[in-house]
């Protein structure tokens, strides 16, 4: 079904107080539909209600058992799913609707709620240009990991699709995600090793989600396994020439080895953050000097994505002096979203959650929300 007319893209409500379900769910349906829905997603219970107290026209709704209620009953819906924590629950408390176990596979609840609804996956779905943005930093502690996951999710939160990968010897990004499990297959390691422009098909099928798609860490360092560390620049233009996402984000060493000179050779820009502290431009004029080495010799086409400001702290006279230090004398874009020092951000990796789904509402998350915007809303990469 697709609304009142061929030309009404149909409407979907995904109602659930659990944020990081819902972005799950969302995030699927952003997958297979792209533009082509309108979707909704009401996870905080004010805006619940006050959304269901005047009646809402949808052709789907897909709402937690716990807050399916008479008011959201008497809504003109033309197909309701209801989500159960119990594979027992009985269809009798439930009347007309479908009801779902909630903690099934993902796959299989999208594949249940479109065959029920009569929904078509588009055939041909929207080309996409993607922009490999490569995250580095001309010093570490800077908040690196935290700034190319933050951007990942926000991305994707704003129905763009994304890959995230992270490029380094040692990988630590899993401790930011809740599945840290890494890829244990003999099979995908073998043909690692033998890298070439199909690889991303190979490993496409060990690919996770967390809103945004990523590669698992991999189980101990690649070199063990024979694997050439060009091989993250294989994945990223292999996934490039899939046309499966808008924008590619590689998180990559503070130090400038050979690793994340050879993923410049294949990026779009590269986005710097700099922590609000008194040493904030050390190493950073090597780094500035590396990319124009690259862009030279190497990638004509690779440009400085931007600078942003991290660990930012209203309160203190060194970070608005560190922010007009770099502003006057740094020839580059620089980003205006600020990305403050807040707890909720710094609590957000115990949770194995990005600040999105940790905490929408902090400071925190709206400041990736801007950065995020900043980012789509540049023209000329």
């Amino acid at each position: 079904m697709w609304g009142d007319t061929d030309m009404t893209k149909p409407r979907i409500i995904i109602v659930d107080e659990d944020e990081s379900y819902a972005m799950t769910l969302q995030a699927k349906f952003i997958y297979e539909f792209l533009d082509n829905i309108e979707l909704e997603v009401i996870t905080d219970q004010k805006i619940i209600d006050k959304t269901f107290a005047t009646a809402q026209k949808a052709d789907i709704l897909i709402i937690d058992s716990n807050i399916h209620s008479e008011t959201i009953q008497k809504q003109e819906i033309d197909h309701v799913f209801v989500m159960t924590e119990s594979k027992q629950s009985a269809s009798d408390d439930y009347e007309s609707e479908y009801i779902i176990f909630k903690y099934a596979n993902i796959k299989s609840i999208f594949m249940e709620i479109v065959g029920k609804s009569s929904l078509t996956i588009p055939n041909k779905k929207r080309e996409l240009k993607s922009r490999v943005i490569l995250v580095t930093s001309g010093s570490g502690g800077v908040g690196k990991t935290t700034v190319a996951l933050g951007l990942a999710s926000a991305l994707s939160s704003m129905y763009k699709r994304v890959l995230y990968m992270e490029a380094a010897k040692l990988q630590n990004f899993s401790y930011f995600l809740e599945d840290k499990t890494p890829i244990d297959n003999a099979y995908i390691y073998d043909k690692l090793s033998k890298a070439d422009r199909s690889i991303y098909q190979d490993i496409k099928a060990e690919l996770r989600t967390q809103i945004f798609n990523y590669i698992p860490p991999f189980k101990t360092a690649l070199l063990s396994f024979g694997i050439d560390y060009s091989v993250f620049r294989k994945i990223a233009e292999s996934a490039k020439e899939s046309n499966n996402y808008d924008y590619i984000i590689i998180d990559c060493p503070p130090s400038l080895s050979m690793l994340t000179i050879n993923a410049m050779t294949t990026a779009n820009s590269v986005l710097v953050p700099i922590q609000c502290e008194y040493y904030a431009l050390e190493g950073l004029s090597q780094l500035i000097h590396t990319i124009d080495l690259v862009q030279q010799r190497l990638n004509p086409n690779l440009l400085i994505e931007g600078v942003v400001f991290t660990m930012y702290d209203v309160r203190t006279n060194l970070s608005n002096q560190v922010v007009e230090n770099v502003r006057n004398n740094l020839d580059a874009k620089i980003y205006d979203t600020l990305i403050p020092r807040n707890i909720r951000l710094a609590e957000a990796p115990s949770y194995g959650l990005p600040i999105n789904l940790y905490d929408s509402k902090s400071a925190g998350a709206e400041s990736y929300r801007l950065l995020a915007k900043e980012v789509i809303d540049r023209k000329d990469i």
